[in-house]
């Protein structure tokens, strides 16, 4: 007997993303006398459904209502029937349809339910957020049987991790624990591009995740000088603090699998008093600093008091023969990590600059971020600004802020070519701020 049920496409779990209406199909189609009934259980104001794909109009249901023959609003057209699903905001329910006999089939019943889910999804393959362990969660990168773990969020809450699946389309990656869940556990099986896709059930577009296995490079050594004054006194930074520097400093770089250390494990002093605090515009005194070693083929790191450049507080500076570091208010692994950005061929990108007449506006886009954009599952409304912000990169550091991202490839931004000063050397555009332009064994000379 025919009667009152879904079409195959819909039966058993639709999900829809919030802020979509999604068709249903309903076969209304027995031969028999009697009503066809359609009810919406679940979530208040999760889901409305509309008789027409627009949201113009009242509704034929909200959550809790019940419609026999659609009156007064009529659901029922030649089989199959059509309606519409909105998902307002994240949540579960039911839609019930029930052909319910009269007259000569009066006691001839028949039902079919389907269960719906409004999803909101968040995979932000650009993101500050870390791990209990404060790794990066879904990096860029992950090192050839090394691991890294890779997260979405998916609300309600209630919606089952068992129907979030996780499948690698390269051959490359693998899961030790399982590929199922809001957050897995991914392993760099052989070197090479990877890509991740994650199938909600019921979803139809595809959220993904694209990266790199990467072999290990060499570690990178990093000679270290620390200012103290004329009677080797006040100490710019204790040999403490900058081992912990670079213990952050290899959890921000583990995005593009790269590792440093201090070399010989031996950090060294000048007693200085006049470099303790230095001016920008004393390029002199600053490459004499930055002279105290030369030839390492590694990294040299400088720590000092402060660095000024006019009013304005420095909080390092980077140049081909080191990085010099201010302490006064506090240095970050960020900071470290930011200035060794650049010596690894990335370019600061931000959304505006004081004097120059250009600004990054509007929202985030795939042409933006094009080895970033996941399937476009950010925040909604989410500013390419807000999005610049996330970088390790982005060209406003401050003490305290969280890790920077390291993305797979260029985002556009606001940037320069050489000297920073120069109006005429700003542009906007796709930068170099991810793996797609870094050098992995970078050195001073």
């Amino acid at each position: 007997m025919r009667g009152a049920r879904f079409q195959k496409a819909n039966r058993g779990n639709t999900s829809v993303a919030t802020g979509v209406l999604r068709p249903l199909q309903l076969l209304c189609d027995s031969a028999l006398t009697g009503d066809y009934i359609l009810s919406l259980e679940g979530t208040g104001g999760a889901f409305k459904v509309f008789t027409i794909a627009s949201t113009n109009g009242p509704p034929l249901l909200v959550p809790g209502q019940t419609v026999t023959n659609g009156q007064p609003v009529t659901f029922i057209t030649p089989s199959p029937t059509r309606v519409f699903i909105e998902a307002l905001a994240p949540g579960m329910g039911t839609v019930t349809l029930r052909f319910q006999g009269t007259g000569n089939a009066l006691g001839i019943n028949h039902q079919d339910t389907l269960n719906i889910a409004a999803l909101a999804l968040d995979l932000q393959p650009v993101t500050t957020d870390t791990t209990p362990l404060d790794l990066a969660y879904t990096p860029c990168a992950i090192e050839e049987d090394g691991t890294a773990q890779f997260r979405i969020g998916v609300k309600p809450d209630a919606f089952p991790d068992t129907q979030i699946v996780w499948t690698d389309y390269s051959g490359r990656v693998s899961f030790p624990y399982g590929n199922t869940g809001r957050t897995v556990t991914v392993r760099g099986d052989s070197e090479g591009p990877f890509r991740l896709g994650i199938d909600i059930e019921g979803f139809y577009a595809l959220p993904y995740v694209q990266g790199d296995v990467l072999k290990p490079t060499n570690t990178v050594d990093v000679t270290v000088w620390i200012v103290r004054d004329d009677n080797g006194q006040n100490a710019a930074i204790e040999e403490y603090e900058v081992h912990d520097l670079i213990a952050g400093l290899n959890r921000i770089y583990r995005q593009p699998v790269m590792k440093f250390q201090v070399q010989n494990n031996t950090v060294f002093y000048t007693n200085r008093t006049e470099w303790l605090d230095m001016d920008y515009s004393d390029s002199a005194s600053l490459t004499e600093l930055m002279n105290c070693s030369y030839g390492t083929l590694g990294l040299e790191l400088y720590f000092i008091r402060s660095l000024t450049k006019g009013s304005d507080w420095m909080g390092g500076v980077e140049s081909l023969y080191g990085i010099v570091l201010t302490t006064a208010n506090g240095c970050t692994a960020k900071t470290v990590g930011h200035e060794v950005g650049h010596t690894c061929n990335l370019q600061d990108a931000c959304e505006d600059f004081p004097g120059i007449p250009l600004a990054v506006e509007g929202e985030i886009r795939e042409e933006w971020m094009p080895k970033d954009w996941g399937g476009g599952y950010y925040p909604p409304g989410m500013g390419q600004a807000e999005l610049l912000q996330q970088l390790l990169m982005y060209g406003f550091v401050a003490p305290g802020e969280p890790m920077g991202d390291i993305p797979a490839g260029r985002i556009y931004g606001l940037g320069y070519e050489g000297d920073m000063d120069d109006p005429n050397n700003w542009h906007k555009g796709l930068l170099k701020v991810g793996l797609e332009d870094i050098n992995r064994q970078p050195f001073h000379r």
